[in-house]
Formats: structure tokens, C-alpha cells, sequence
């Protein structure tokens, strides 16, 4: 392959990546890989295309060896900090993170991926510190605002944690950070100003603001000067926000309406395993009239094993049902 067809085929790779299809993209990152296998952006954004997969091994290794070709490129290292934390190997990522902050202080990303590992190990502080950074280095980046919401809201500080919540809100008009193709391709101008140029596709901000959002309101719960009133009016700012642009979506039910038919009750719920809400769930699921309704539990996580329980079982992978 002629060095400027394979520019335009990374060109056509990273088209396809920014518009989310990924299937195509790897397949021409590959063929690029497979006529020059060390070409640093098409390892390194293959890589992130299996972070978004799922295959976070794959996307350490193939990081890695970007990393290897080009060992100055501050983006590789925080998209590996990223596969390295979905790993659970925390001192791995954060040393990744810090790395990309060494070469590229002033890296907005890199500080609120490092405050995020720095939280799942339970430094608040540190993390607390990463995000402000990241905010002061970037005042509109409305996904630091959110993180440094939640590290304030595990620490106690109920009142700044909703301050946070409420600034990532208003700055919902702000491009995401994080990982993903804009993090690409730093030595090589031309997919570079593409990216820069294209929405991220992964980090789409709409879910991340409805999770800051929807933790304001799980905050809101606990403080001392939320009335009912309140909270209820944030409830329903929360949904017409996101769930009423989703209304034109639903498809009326086609399930058999005779009133003699046993009816049927899903749960839903990402505390379906060992979290305290389960043991509050229990008596209810087990004294349900079995022979009325049909009770399905899904389980929102990435992976589950069976729960026992008297008169049934509940088992789930990401939104796996289990009827009893």
C-alpha cells in the first residue's frame, strides 16, 4: 500500500469510527495494520475501538504497542490509563494517567480519568484535587463537573456535591472528554484536525449528563433542606429532560389483554446481587401471589451469578432476566 493510499484509508477509518461504525473501522485499521504493523494511529485507535467493545486486554496490548512506536504521545497514555482501570489494575492506570499529564500538563482529560481511578482506590481527596484540576485547566469540561460531584457527594460534602451536579448541568452544551477517536491520532496532522473537527462518538454527552442529573437527585435525597416539593421538581426536570424525547419511541404493549391472564411484573435494578437494596427486595418478590403475576428480575451489570431465595432464583448479565 502506497504511503498516501494508506493516509486516506486511515482517513476513511477514522469517517467511520467518528459515526459509530466500529466494525468497519477495525477492518480497515487492520488491513492499514496489516500492511504496515507498526503504524502508531491505527494501533492506538483499534485499541480504543476494543475498549469500546469490551476487550479491555486487547486494547492494553494494542495501546501498548502504539505506545512502543511513539512513546511521547500524552492521548495513548490516558486512553491506556482508561483499559487499565476498566481492568481493575488501578496503580497501573493511575501511573498511565500521570504519565499523560507529565508529557501534556495541561491535559484536561488526563487529570479527571486520573481523579477516577484515584476514587475507585478511595483517595477522595486526590481524586477531589484531580478533578479541580481538570476544571480549572477546562471550566466548561461538564463531565469533570459531574465526576468531582461524585467524589464530593462519597466524602460528605452533600451541599458542593450539588453545586457540581448543578455546573455539569449547565454546561451541557460542551463536548465530552475522555476516551475515544478525538484522543486519536496526535502525530499525524491530518487524521489529527479530523478529529479534532468530528463529535466524539463513544462519550456522547446526553447519558453522561443524565447520570449527573440522576445522581443530583440520589444526593438531593440526602440532604437536610430537601422538601418534597423539591425534590419532586427536580424529578421532573430529570424527565423532560431524557425520558420525554424517548416517548415517540415506545411501542404500544402487544402482550395478550384478556383480565383473566396472569400479569406480568419486571424489575429492574443494577443492585440485584450482594448491594443492600436486594435484601429489601426479597420479602417483596417472595411474597407476591405467584399465582397472579409472573415476576421477571433484570439484572443492569455486566455480570451475575444465581441468588438464591425461597420459591425462586434470580440471575442476570446485563439486562438477563431470571422469571420465578
Amino acid at each position: 500500500m502506497a504511503h498516501v493510499t494508506l493516509q486516506q484509508a486511515l482517513q476513511t477509518a477514522l469517517a467511520h469510527h467518528q459515526a459509530g461504525r466500529l466494525d468497519a473501522a477495525e477492518r480497515l485499521y487492520r488491513h492499514i495494520l496489516a500492511q504496515q504493523p507498526r503504524q502508531p494511529e491505527a494501533l492506538h485507535l483499534l485499541g480504543i475501538i476494543a475498549q469500546q467493545t469490551g476487550r479491555h486486554a486487547m486494547a492494553v496490548d494494542l495501546i501498548r504497542q502504539a505506545i512502543a512506536v511513539q512513546p511521547q504521545a500524552p492521548e495513548a497514555y490516558s486512553n491506556l490509563g482508561n483499559a487499565l482501570k476498566d481492568l481493575g489494575q488501578l496503580d497501573a492506570a493511575s501511573a498511565a494517567f500521570r504519565r499523560a499529564i507529565a508529557l501534556k500538563p495541561r491535559y484536561p482529560a488526563a487529570h479527571s480519568n486520573l481523579g477516577g481511578a484515584l476514587k475507585d482506590q478511595g483517595r477522595l481527596d486526590e481524586a477531589i484535587a484531580a478533578y479541580r484540576q481538570a476544571i480549572a485547566l477546562d471550566p466548561d469540561y461538564a463531565e469533570a463537573h459531574s465526576n468531582l460531584g461524585g467524589a464530593l457527594k462519597d466524602q460528605g460534602q452533600l451541599d458542593a456535591a450539588i453545586a457540581a451536579y448543578r455546573q455539569a448541568l449547565a454546561r451541557k452544551s460542551t463536548p465530552a472528554h475522555g476516551t475515544g477517536p478525538a484522543n486519536g491520532a496526535p502525530h499525524n496532522p491530518a487524521p489529527a484536525n479530523e478529529l479534532d473537527a468530528a463529535p466524539r462518538q463513544r462519550l456522547d454527552l446526553a447519558p453522561n449528563l443524565a447520570a449527573a442529573h440522576s445522581n443530583l437527585l440520589l444526593t438531593l435525597n440526602y440532604h437536610p433542606a430537601t422538601t418534597p416539593e423539591s425534590l419532586l421538581q427536580e424529578a421532573r426536570r430529570w424527565a423532560q429532560e431524557y425520558a420525554a424525547p424517548l416517548h415517540a419511541h415506545i411501542r404500544p404493549p402487544a402482550n395478550d389483554r384478556h383480565p383473566d391472564r396472569r400479569l406480568r411484573i419486571g424489575y429492574v435494578s443494577p443492585d440485584l446481587r450482594e448491594h443492600v437494596a436486594t435484601r429489601f427486595l426479597l420479602p417483596l418478590l417472595r411474597h407476591h401471589d405467584h399465582q397472579q403475576f409472573a415476576i421477571f428480575a433484570y439484572a443492569n451489570v455486566a455480570a451475575c451469578g444465581p441468588i438464591p431465595m425461597r420459591g425462586a432464583t434470580l440471575w442476570g448479565s446485563r439486562m438477563r432476566r431470571r422469571q420465578s
